[in-house]
């Protein structure tokens, strides 16, 4: 039975038109009892999620949608790390772009890779991204953030310190059984705490280029995959207070700037909200929420701003199709061109 979300749409136009005209979609199955939604990416024809349950405990589901544009419709097609006694291949798999472009997870509290097959069965390569064999410059915890391939045997990734320690990208090289630090993602030199500086990497590995956008300042950082800077930028005031550090949830007492991002193969979009999550929560209810898409391209130069409807959460970005897909706070798909 084909079924449409309360509240979840699509909306559709031109990237360089993110502002104008959206579009509801509407989904022919729809995770039960969906919390929140982890990640969202596109490649080819398939829109892959990830989320959590209100009853999950943690847990985290990946699913593969197939998207049809002209019939405004996301299509199940299935849940790779679902094995077929009920159990998961991963406890908090992360779908990417594999060597080659094929889609692949990493489990990300255990750090291994799956490869997946066309009809979307899953398949361990027995490779972990962080293990405690290999030779790395100092302690991480093993946690693997967002993840890039850029190479048949080499990755880049962020990664944490335990205790609370700094947030880095870092590279792991399986030729070689070695990780190595591309570069300390910290905006402030005396305030390096990975709570202080969470955030999302986008990479463009056939432009060994990086950029790292902050969700408690409101800058991102464009590198080099050998970490040389690239430019910073800054789009607002700091209203970071690091008082908030000791508190249970320091995003829960500050504004958040950057949400999330996504990438097209010469872009980066940035999204922004510039406001605490209960501050735009209130806007939602009101039906006034409103958020920001940046597009930079890859030295960091801003191209243009737009003005987005509601509280956009996730992104991903078709760049074939020349669409970009969100996810609202209210469980809304919306879609629109680039």
């Amino acid at each position: 039975m084909k079924t449409s979300l309360i509240a979840l749409a699509l909306l559709v136009a031109s990237c360089a038109n993110a502002s104008g005209l959206w579009r509801e979609l509407s989904v022919d199955s729809i995770p039960q009892e969906l919390a929140h939604v982890i990640d969202m990416k596109i490649m080819g024809d398939t829109l892959w999620l990830s989320y959590e349950t209100h009853s999950g405990m943690g847990q985290r589901f990946l699913r593969a949608y197939s998207i049809d544009y002209q019939c405004d419709s996301l299509k199940y097609i299935g849940e790779p790390c679902r094995r077929d006694d009920g159990y998961y291949h991963s406890y908090m798999p992360y779908v990417f772009a594999m060597p080659g472009g094929a889609p692949g997870v990493v489990s990300q509290d255990e750090c291994a890779l799956f490869s997946i097959a066309d009809n979307l069965s899953v398949k361990p390569m027995r490779k972990y991204v962080i293990d405690s064999g290999m030779n790395m410059p100092f302690p991480l915890t093993s946690y693997v953030g967002d993840i890039f391939a850029l190479a048949d045997e080499r990755y880049i990734f962020t990664a944490r310190e335990p205790a609370g320690g700094a947030v880095w990208a870092m590279t792991t090289d399986f030729s070689t059984n070695k990780i190595s630090p591309v570069r300390r993602l910290a905006h402030l030199p005396d305030e390096i705490s990975w709570v202080a500086n969470t955030g999302e990497l986008a990479c463009w590995p056939s432009k060994s280029i990086c950029a790292y956008a902050y969700k408690l300042y409101p800058c991102i950082d464009f590198f080099t995959t050998a970490g040389d800077t690239i430019a910073s930028v800054q789009v607002a005031s700091e209203t970071f207070d690091p008082a908030t550090l000791v508190e249970a949830d320091a995003e829960d007492s500050n504004i958040l700037h950057f949400i999330d991002t996504a990438q097209s193969s010469d872009r980066l979009y940035a999204l922004y909200w510039g406001k605490t999550y209960a501050d735009m929560r209130k806007d939602s209810d009101r039906g006034s929420a409103k958020s920001r898409l940046f597009q930079f391209d890859l030295q960091g130069n801003l191209l243009n701003v737009k003005e987005l409807p509601r509280q956009i959460y996730k992104i991903a970005v078709d760049s074939h199709r020349n669409r970009i897909v969100a996810f609202d706070v209210s469980f809304r798909w919306n879609q629109q061109s680039e």
